[in-house]
C-alpha cells in the first residue's frame, strides 16, 4: 500500500492531519494493523469470555498474527504495485522525454538542412545575378566601344573625303591659275582689226590642245578655213 492510502485509511479513523504529518511510514503501518486488530478483538473477547481455552488462545493468536501478516503482504504487494505504476510512469515520462529530444533534434537537423538549402539557393541566385550583370556591363562595353570605333571610322572618313576634296580644289585652283598664267603669257592680245580675230581663236585653239584644258583638243571647237598661216606661239 502506498504512503497517500495509508494517510487517507487513517484520516478516515479520525486521525489528524497534523498527526500523520509527524509518523513515518512504519509507524502509518503498524497503526493502521493495529486499527484492524482491534476490529477483531470484540469477537476474540467474546470467545474467551464464554471459555477461555489456553490451545483455543493459542490458535487465536496464530490466526491473528497470521491475519496481520496477510494484511501486512497485502500493504507491501500493493506498495510494490504502487511502486511499479510509479517506476513505469516515470519510465513512460522518460520515452517520452527522449521522443521529445529526438523529435526536436530531428527537427532541428530538417531547420539546418532546409536553412542551408535556402542560403545555397540566395548564393547561387545572387551569383548567377552577378554573373548577368557583368555579362550585360560587358556587353554594353563592347557595344559602345563598337559604335565609338564606327563613329571614329565615319569621322576618319569624312574627314579623308573633305581632306580628298580640298586636294582636288587646290589641285584645280592650281591647274586654273596655271592655265591663266599660260594664257596670258602665250595668247597674242587681239587688235583691233578684224582680220586678227581668225588669228586669234586659231592660237587660243592650238594653246588649248597643247594645255590639254578641259578635254577643248578632242573637239573641234572652230570652224575657220585653215588655208590660212597660224601665228608662231614660240
Amino acid at each position: 500500500m502506498s504512503t497517500e492510502r495509508l494517510r487517507e485509511h487513517l484520516l478516515k479513523e479520525d486521525y489528524a492531519e497534523s498527526q500523520l504529518a509527524k509518523m513515518s511510514r512504519d509507524d502509518m503501518m503498524e497503526t493502521y494493523a493495529e486499527i484492524l486488530a482491534r476490529r477483531k478483538e470484540p469477537a476474540a473477547e467474546a470467545a474467551a469470555a464464554v471459555k477461555l481455552d489456553p490451545a483455543l488462545e493459542r490458535e487465536r493468536m496464530a490466526i491473528r498474527k497470521a491475519e496481520l501478516e496477510l494484511e501486512t503482504k497485502k500493504l507491501e504487494a500493493e506498495e510494490r504495485r504502487w511502486a511499479e505504476q510509479r517506476e513505469e510512469q516515470a519510465k513512460q515520462r522518460e520515452d517520452q522525454g527522449k521522443q521529445r529530444e529526438i523529435e526536436e533534434k530531428r527537427l532541428q537537423e530538417q531547420r539546418e538542412i532546409e536553412e542551408k538549402r535556402l542560403r545555397e539557393q540566395r548564393e547561387h541566385e545572387e551569383r548567377m545575378l552577378r554573373i548577368k550583370l557583368e555579362m550585360e556591363e560587358r556587353q554594353r562595353s563592347a557595344q559602345a566601344e563598337s559604335e565609338a570605333r564606327a563613329l571614329r571610322i565615319k569621322v576618319e572618313e569624312k574627314e579623308k573625303q573633305r581632306e580628298l576634296e580640298r586636294q582636288k580644289m587646290d589641285a584645280n585652283t592650281a591647274r586654273i591659275k596655271r592655265y591663266g598664267d599660260a594664257f596670258r603669257n602665250a595668247i597674242t592680245p587681239q587688235t583691233n582689226d578684224p582680220t586678227d580675230t581668225i588669228a586669234f581663236f586659231r592660237n587660243a585653239e592650238a594653246l588649248f590642245k597643247t594645255l590639254d584644258c578641259g578635254g577643248l583638243s578632242r573637239h573641234k571647237t572652230f570652224s575657220i578655213p585653215r588655208s590660212r598661216t597660224l601665228p608662231n606661239l614660240g
